[in-house]
């Protein structure tokens, strides 16, 4: 009975760097001040305490070799990168080697996760999504924030802590995600209506439209009430057109003349498809696109997978998403499918050491866990 008690007690302590080890590398501290190499700084840092929470949870359980195995099997695709990233410049594929050997830990960390572990991990992570959400809106009331501006209303959006503007737009949704569909965030029932507003707050300063799209279909599922959402939602949008009665102005706020070609993705996915051509078994590498393209991804999940690895890293990709989800149930596909949406033109993989891969990982593995509390 000690040593239970002391297990219990440690698995705090294992748990609490594993998530703040998997969001320390996906902030940046640039609108309060400039930091030498942050980049590397904060992924050093971010790492460095994941792994001393992978050893104490090696210390406390013990190492499951049937488990770190099914999880080397389920992030293989990442591997595939980096092998490919080592083809094309041997030097400066170590860091893809390392992120494919912390996707592995944190698939571990996961499997090991008990049912009560599951509890904690997602508390944490809707603590740590609610302060960055806070964070953002309290930078654009106090004019702190560095993003790009809205049109016409000329306020700045924002990225809030985190290094990507469209990776905090997709954070502040899964925030919303685990508010109104995870049961067991009881705690914060007292101000409930100031975590929406602030989620919400959030997630529309982010200026990221695809998860606007994805906020609506949220409230859309969530609601028992469907056919008055839908009617809200277009009377809402109809009130709006009649308001303004200027199509230019319309089109300025939303960047109408964008979407006719996917705000420019167009033309990359035509570049893209062409560098995958070249090499489409292995792949180029993620090393090789800064010199096509002025960006590190394509912003598109398969396109890339395409690129870095070829088609042996999108069947390995596709295997590891279809493991993921075997075990759930058919009603939780759709809120699920939802989730992964957003990555679709954002790249994110799950057991990607950052803050969208950590926290779709914590999601899917709590719907197989412990399915009754969720919606």
């Amino acid at each position: 009975m000690e040593k239970s008690y002391q297990d219990q007690k440690l698995k705090y302590f294992y748990i609490f760097p594993c998530v703040l080890g998997c969001f320390i590398p996906t902030l940046t501290l640039q609108f309060l001040f400039e930091l030498p190499s942050e980049r590397i700084l904060l992924k050093s840092i971010g790492t460095s305490i994941f792994l001393v929470g992978i050893f104490l949870l090696v210390t406390v359980k013990g190492l499951n070799l049937k488990n770190l195995m099914a999880s080397f099997i389920m992030t293989s695709f990442f591997y595939i990168f980096a092998f490919s990233s080592f083809l094309y410049d041997s030097s400066e594929s170590l860091n893809h080697l390392l992120r494919a050997c912390l996707a592995t830990l944190i698939c571990y960390f996961f499997l090991e996760a008990s049912k009560n572990d599951l509890k904690i991990i997602l508390n944490i992570v809707f603590v740590f999504l609610f302060l960055i959400a806070l964070i953002g809106v309290l930078s654009i009331l106090f004019n702190f924030s560095n993003g790009e501006k809205f049109p016409i209303l000329n306020i700045a959006s924002t990225k809030s802590i985190v290094f990507e503007q469209n990776v905090y737009g997709i954070a502040t949704f899964f925030l919303l995600f685990i508010y109104t569909r995870y049961k067991q965030i009881k705690y914060l029932r007292s101000i409930k209506y100031l975590v929406i507003l602030i989620g919400i707050m959030a997630l529309l300063f982010s200026f990221y439209r695809t998860v606007y799209l994805c906020l609506m279909a949220l409230l859309f599922i969530n609601s028992s009430r469907k056919v008055f959402w839908l009617i809200f939602f277009s009377t809402l949008l109809f009130l709006y057109l009649i308001y303004f009665n200027n199509l230019e102005l319309i089109s300025e706020i939303f960047k109408l003349e964008q979407i006719s070609n996917l705000t420019g993705r167009v033309e990359m996915y035509i570049l893209g498809w062409e560098l995958f051509l070249e090499n489409p078994v292995i792949g180029l590498s993620e090393l090789s696109i800064p010199y096509y393209l002025q960006f590190t991804t394509f912003h598109n999940l398969f396109l890339d997978t395409l690129i870095f690895g070829g088609v042996i890293g999108l069947v390995l990709l596709i295997m590891s998403y279809m493991l993921l989800l075997q075990r759930l149930d058919i009603k939780h596909y759709t809120p699920l499918l939802l989730m992964l949406f957003p990555s679709l033109l954002n790249t994110f993989y799950i057991f990607g050491p950052n803050i969208l891969g950590f926290s779709a990982a914590a999601i899917i593995f709590s719907h197989q866990i412990e399915k009754e509390n969720w919606k």
